[in-house]
């Protein structure tokens, strides 16, 4: 196997997984909530960023697909970071401060990709984003670890610094990139180490995807099993 072969495994092997946990939590949407209607359209931004991300010109997605990929993938951050709260913050509503927040990087990459018209498309509106995005991870990890003392979820406790860790690296790291190097910085070896990420978080056996959905996020959301 070459490395274009492998590129191209680790990208599909995370599609699917990701795809796969986010069909089965649908399916368990009345039992799980919030998090199962968040974690829809996160799957379907995660694998748009995970189908386009790599620097091998012959192997990146072209036509409508790799358009819809990139056009998907901007809206990723967002989707986390609700996820993420909905699954750990208590105080989680999907309103006020946080909705704004991220229906205004909605809004920018939606303009910046062409989404509003092609005036402001690729004009450099989605250097706004960098400063937001390291907003959002700071105050994920913060609400991540708010409440992690009195957590008495022996899997959400236990996820906590996990994800904080894992998840926020991975979105400071990319951003920390973007803002250093550029958007268009994206050397091979880095790419895949993200794709690979990805794929980790949606094995069933991998430990913070297993802490945040669990069976049926039933340890989570502290319902009772049935």
């Amino acid at each position: 196997m070459n490395i274009g072969q492998l590129d191209v495994a680790i990208r599909a092997g995370a599609v699917g997984t990701i795809l796969l946990l986010a069909w089965l939590l649908f399916g368990a949407r009345r039992r799980v909530g919030l998090p199962a209607a968040l974690f829809a359209p996160l799957a379907l931004c995660l694998s748009g960023f995970v189908i386009g991300n790599t620097p091998i010109a012959a192997l990146a997605p072209t036509g409508i697909v790799g358009a819809i990929a990139h056009t998907v993938s901007g809206f990723a951050v967002v989707f986390l970071w609700w996820f993420c709260l909905s699954c750990f913050d208590s105080r989680f509503r999907l309103k006020g401060g946080v909705l704004g927040v991220g229906l205004a990087w909605a809004a920018i990459a939606s303009v910046d990709r062409g989404l509003l018209g092609d005036a402001l498309a690729g004009k450099g509106l989605s250097l706004l984003l960098v400063p937001l995005g390291f907003a959002i991870v700071g105050h994920m990890v913060w609400r991540l670890m708010a409440e992690r003392q009195g957590d008495l979820i022996q899997h959400r406790h236990d996820a906590r610094i996990m994800v904080a860790v894992l998840l926020g690296g991975m979105l400071f790291i990319d951003l920390a990139a973007d803002a250093l190097f550029g958007f268009a910085w994206r050397p091979l070896a880095f790419a895949m180490t993200q794709n690979a990420m990805a794929l980790a978080f949606g094995l069933p056996s991998h430990a913070p995807s297993r802490s945040i959905v669990g069976p049926s996020l039933r340890d989570i959301r502290g319902s009772p099993a049935p």
